[in-house]
Order: structure tokens, then sequence, then C-alpha cells
């Protein structure tokens, strides 16, 4: 129900340039030290990888940490963060110099409007013109353009939060893909520093019929289709008596993933689509979100259309996945980053991957080109960085943008530096190593992302099918 060109018509009113954001500072309750601070927004598909980026530590063969040493992390509420956490504070010292690192990730798109209007004031409000049982009125996309969510540090227990100007952005693709292209050139862009991969999954279901059973793969074409509405299963299988109907769960305007997903299905960025959600309290606080901890039954309360609408982050879809789908004529089909895939696999209620074009999501199909379901990870920043900015993006990316405007990296080819992201790809020890002494495990679905020096494929751009150097 939001309508695309309210975001780009909003942002192209705002202006085109972006002023400097100026460094601030804060001192975390309980502590002495006043630290530099920086805000950070963006893709929330990315954040499991960006979490053990910075909360790396430096022993033994693992090097390359973002903080000197340990850094303090905490979480929205004062409890423990982890990869799955998007808002979050960690601070400590980088360089020797005190710095503390604000978490809000709203997504890319989001997260790229913040960082090029991040002195426009408040949230951008959309209108949902179409009445439905869940929602009906007004709401702000998240982060568009001053995120609200980061954490306060300077409370006991960290409950509250504040609306700040963001310094940077993860994006899952370049903003020349953006709903607001206009932006490209006028924000600094750190490089690429991940290939991030997305999947197609299928809800949960204990009692599976044959419609459930038989979907297992879905087509470029079939899925171009399938975003104008649910259709029967028997157009994903070929079987006529698969008349149970496949109802798509995704993501918001704000969002790089749908961005990502619209690029390789060949869908404009400014059509609409039609996505469903729980029939429950699913709205809190006009914000799309899951509001039970446990999923429960999908038969039991059913799905209602959010039309063009869908959830700020992939955690959202993959718990609506994880409905059992059990003595129902429906399928549900989610778009989702792997992390979030990956977090459901423990739950009782695992949702099944499908191929897509009859290829399985893994290094391997991505590396060599035969997997298309994948973007450029990029970090943004403001057009005119504060050095506090600079210096963060620096140790995240080994840019060297102080030093030298060094590029950080271009697929199949390593830069000239490593920063704490790269490290990530050089100190997993779960996977199996590839040449060069990068990481990469190419016969297995892949962990949360690939490093661009391994590919040995790319897409002309952001959209369209990937082909070998």
């Amino acid at each position: 129900m939001k309508s695309n060109s309210l975001i780009t018509a909003a942002l192209l009113a705002l202006g085109l340039v972006t002023s400097a954001s100026a460094s601030s500072t804060v001192t975390p309750f309980g502590t002495s030290t006043t630290y530099t601070e920086v805000f950070i927004t963006g893709s929330t598909a990315f954040r499991a990888f960006v979490f053990n980026a910075v909360t790396a530590v430096n022993t033994g063969t693992n090097t390359g940490a973002l903080f000197d040493s340990a850094p303090t992390v905490k979480a929205k509420g004062g409890g423990a963060a982890s990869i799955s956490t998007s808002q979050y504070i960690a601070y400590g010292n980088i360089g020797g110099s005190p710095y503390l690192l604000n978490f809000d990730l709203t997504g890319s798109e989001a997260g790229l409007a913040a960082v090029y209007n991040a002195s426009a004031g408040t949230s951008q409000t959309v209108t949902y013109p179409v009445a439905g049982p869940l929602f009906t009125g007004t709401a702000n996309l998240a982060g568009t353009p001053n995120p609200s969510g980061f954490v306060d540090p300077t409370s006991s227990s960290y409950p509250g939060t504040v609306t700040a100007s963001a310094d940077l952005a993860f994006a899952d693709t370049s903003a020349a893909v953006s709903l607001n292209p206009t932006q490209n050139g006028t924000l600094t862009d750190f490089g690429i520093v991940a290939v991030i991969p997305f999947l197609w999954a299928k809800g949960y279901n204990s009692s599976p019929d044959s419609s459930w059973s038989d979907l297992a793969n879905v087509s470029i074409p079939q899925l171009s289709y399938e975003l104008t509405g649910a259709k029967k299963a028997s157009y994903f299988t070929g079987k006529t008596a698969d008349t149970d109907k496949v109802y798509l769960i995704g993501r918001n305007k704000g969002s790089g993933t749908r961005v990502n997903t619209f690029l390789t299905l060949n869908y404009g960025l400014a059509k609409p689509i039609v996505q469903y959600a729980p029939a429950n309290s699913t709205y809190n606080s006009t914000v799309l979100t899951i509001s039970s901890a446990t999923p429960t039954t999908i038969s039991t309360i059913g799905l209602d259309t959010v039309a063009n609408d869908g959830f700020d982050s992939g955690g959202g879809v993959a718990t609506t996945l994880e409905y059992d789908n059990k003595n129902s004529s429906l399928i549900t089909l989610g778009y989702i980053g792997l992390p979030d895939f990956l977090g459901t696999q423990t739950s009782a209620f695992p949702p099944t991957a499908l191929t897509l074009d009859g290829v399985a999501e893994n290094d391997g199909t991505i590396l060599n080109g035969q997997y298309a379901f994948w973007g450029h990870e990029h970090l943004y920043g403001q057009a005119s960085p504060s050095t506090a900015a600079l210096t963060v993006a620096d140790a995240l990316t080994g840019y060297e943008t102080v030093n030298a405007g060094t590029p950080n990296e271009t697929l199949g080819a390593r830069g000239t530096a490593a920063g704490s992201l790269e490290a990530v790809f050089y100190n997993n020890p779960t996977s199996a190593t590839l040449a060069g002494g990068r990481e990469a495990n190419p016969n297995a679905q892949s962990s949360y992302a690939i490093d661009p020096a391994l590919m040995l494929a790319d897409k002309p751009s952001d959209s369209g099918y990937p082909s070998q150097f």
C-alpha cells in the first residue's frame, strides 16, 4: 500500500546534497570515558556479518579486528546483542582512540535515504490508501531519513532510543539502482565489501499435502507473476492436482532484499506487488512486525493482504515462514537473506529452501555464475563524511580514505588493504579454504556472505544475469 513514488518524490524535494555530519561525543552510563559516536544504519540482511566484524577480537591467527580489544556491546534494552540484533552499541578503542558505534539497521533503501538526507529531519510519512483488516492510515517508513531507533548509551538499562543523523549505511545494492538513483554520486561509496546471497523458501508444514511436497523449484518468470498476487501451486509444479494457493511474504520499500528480488526477476522497482502477513495483531505501532515470539499455526489465523507493504526486517519474513501451514490450503513463500533463513533451521518449524531455475544456492553456484539471486554489498557515507565516519569506514573496509582514497575491492581481485569485514572472510573457521587463503565453501550453502575477491562471475550491473569473467 506504500507508493514507491512517495519515497522518490520526498527525497528529491529534500535536496541533492547532504551536509557534513558533525562528530558527536557521548559518555556511556557507568563509564568515565568520552567516546566519539558514529551512527550506522542500513541493511538488515547483512547484519549478522557486520556483527561478527564489529565484535571480533585479535587472538592468535584471528587478526584484523575492528576494535583494539574486545568492545563492550549492549543491545537496546540492555540485553546481550547477537547476530540477529539490529539495534545495539559497541564501544572501545579503534587505533588507540575511543569510539562508540551506534547501530539502528532499518533496511538498505531506508539506509541510503538516511545518509543521503542526513539533515532532512524526521522520518518520511507514507499513506496506506487501501483499507484492510490489519491497518489503515499513515505510518513512518523506518529510518527514512533519520533513524529513530539508535540506542541511548547514557541510560542505565539502555531502554531508550534516540533519533540521529546517520553517518554510514550498508546497502545490498549500489545507490545507482535505488528507488532514488539521483543520490548515486552524491554519496561516498566505500566500495563493495561482500557478495550477499538471498534465497526463496516455503513455509513449514507438519502435515504436507501434494501441493506443498511438489513445490521444490521456482523460476524467474513464475516469480514475476507471483508478485502480482497469490497463485495456485500447480503454476509452479505443473501438476493439475496441486490446488493450494501460494502466498508471498516479503519486505517493504526500505529493503535491499526487496530491491534485489525485483532486479533478479526483471520486475520494475516502481511497480506495486501483493504481499501477505499473518491475520493477527501483526501491526505494532504502525510497523509490520511479528507480535508473537512463538510462531503458531497459520490455519488457525489465516493470512491477510498487506498489498504493497511488507516487513521492516528479514526476521519478520523468517518468523512468518516458521508458522505451521498444516491442514491448510495455502503455502507461504518468502524471499529472504541467508542469515535469517539459517536462523530458522534450528527451530521446531524450519522453512525449506527452494531451488531457483533448478539451481540451489551455495558458494559454488554463486562464485561460478549459475545462481543469480545475490547482491553487491556496499558501505556508503554522506557526501562529505566527518573524520570520525571516515576513520570507522576505513577500519571496517580498508578503504584508506583518510590516507589515500584507495578503493576497497572489486569482484575477482582483492584490494590493497583489508579491514575488519575482510578479516571475517579470512578467519571463518567453519569454511573450506580456497586459493589465496580466503574463505568459502563451494559445496555447501553459503555462510552469511561471500568474499568478492573469490568471485569468478559478476552481473553487468546490480541487475541481470551473472556471467564469468
